[in-house]
């Protein structure tokens, strides 16, 4: 008999596969720091269904996940990280020196989170050198480039707890009636909004930034990104515009998110509202995104519903909408089956 609930690992491993996995958690103790490619080897199991088996062991509170720097030079690990708010740079105790990073040295590493091993004895254990060199299959960079992880997943992952909140709080933003003022509408909609964004763990979210002559919205910092270390591809931040009004926005407020957008040098907006984008949308933010390389998306009140109700990862929402204007696309890219958010 099984220590863990692992009924849900049917849908992807067979009952041969199921037991690989059952074994192999008995094998941890709480200081082994597990890795994709370890688990991996140790289950005889692809990488990919590795991924997927180890955020179902996070999903079943059995793992628990965190992200870890380790030195470019020596390989030791230097610190494991929580918030995913990396610095370009760090002091490595093996070196005696400040070392640089980038993706290649952060990895995605899980840890047991449940331990009720009682009675049965460790019978073997992970490779766990702390002097294992980062530049492995286990690196952010190998994962992401290889699409092994579902990072959208990973980084928005809300409780039954956050669902509840943001929909009582969906619900205050788009009731059927509402004697509120319009600052007392917008307010709600910005604090959903906030709310919403800072569930996805590498966000760091704020209202009600000032900029000379605008006030921003919302505006997202991207925790993941390294000043000086990171591509030129990852966005460091962008702004979200909120609208509350019932009918469609004007196409004044998509000017106004472009101009914020040129001024502060960032390269990805979001208008946000209760009524869906004009038909035109796609197209002229298409035609933005071909003359300045800037992305302006748009998120309405039925995409905000189907997250938080219907439980579509965020993220994915965002890469979807994104694709959509890169490639002015006339169709919803779900419907091509390149995406299911």
């Amino acid at each position: 008999m099984s220590c863990f609930q692992l009924s849900e690992l049917r849908e992807i491993l067979t009952p041969e596969q199921i037991k690989l996995v059952d074994d192999g958690v008995k094998t941890l103790s709480r200081n082994h720091i597990i890795t994709l490619s370890n688990f991996s080897s140790s289950v005889c199991l692809d990488a990919v269904l590795t991924a997927k088996v180890l955020k179902k062991l996070v999903d079943l509170q059995i793992l628990s996940y965190q992200t870890a720097i380790r030195c470019p030079e020596c390989g030791i690990l230097i610190k494991e990280v929580d918030s995913l708010n990396f610095e370009a740079e760090y002091l490595c105790y093996g070196c005696e020196e400040m070392v640089l990073i980038s993706t290649d040295n952060i990895e995605v590493i899980y840890r047991l989170a449940k331990y009720p091993f009682v009675e049965r004895q460790q019978i073997k254990v992970f490779n766990n050198s702390e002097k294992s060199v980062a530049g492995n299959n286990d690196s952010l960079t190998y994962l992401l480039e290889n699409n092994i992880l579902d990072f959208n997943a990973l980084f928005f992952s809300p409780t039954e707890a956050q669902y509840e909140e943001l929909l009582e709080m969906y619900n205050r933003v788009f009731p059927n009636s509402n004697n509120k003022s319009n600052k007392e509408k917008g307010d709600d909609l910005n604090d959903f909004i906030v709310k919403l964004f800072n569930i996805c763990k590498h966000f760091s979210v704020s209202s009600a930034i000032w900029t000379s002559p605008n006030q921003i919205d919302v505006y997202t910092r991207n925790k993941l990104y390294i000043p000086g270390i990171s591509g030129k591809e990852v966005v460091d931040g962008f702004h979200i515009e909120c609208k509350n009004e019932a009918n469609t926005p004007k196409a004044e407020y998509m000017n106004k998110l472009h101009s914020i957008l040129c001024t502060t040098e960032k390269r990805l907006g979001i208008v946000v509202s209760k009524s869906p984008a004009p038909k035109t949308f796609v197209r002229l933010a298409n035609k933005i995104f071909l003359r300045d390389k800037i992305v302006i998306i748009w998120i309405d009140k039925n995409d905000l519903f189907d997250i938080i109700k219907n439980k579509l990862n965020l993220l994915e929402v965002i890469a979807r909408k994104i694709d959509e204007v890169k490639f002015n696309a006339t169709k919803d890219l779900r419907e091509l089956k390149l995406y299911e958010a």
